[in-house]
């Protein structure tokens, strides 16, 4: 019986994808904070500047919320998997039982 194993080359892509996710939104949090002490000089820029900084906290929030959840949600596969292998071995064991009392 064939198992499957977990590539460890994807494991660091997830890895990277997961510092880039955390880090980029914080990042332009931080550009468009700057950029909302730069001179502006009509309501109209104040409104959209705060538009900007509520939608930037909010993808902040929500990505690390996702990166949280796939996290667990690989976790739990990867321990899903490695139940699969103990069980495949169990039955090859219970197999030959079988196959010895015969």
């Amino acid at each position: 019986m064939e198992t499957v194993r977990a590539n460890p080359k994807l494991k660091n892509i997830k890895n990277m994808w997961e510092l880039l996710a955390k880090s980029l939104p914080a990042v332009a949090l931080v550009i468009i904070s700057i950029l909302h002490f730069a001179e502006v000089d009509s309501v109209l820029d104040h409104v959209m500047i705060g538009i900007s900084i509520s939608f930037a906290i909010t993808a902040v929030i929500w990505w690390w919320w996702i990166m949280k959840f796939a996290r667990s949600l690989t976790d739990i596969t990867n321990k899903s998997l490695e139940r699969f292998d103990e069980i495949a071995v169990e039955l090859k064991d219970l197999r030959k039982e079988i196959n010895k009392k015969k």
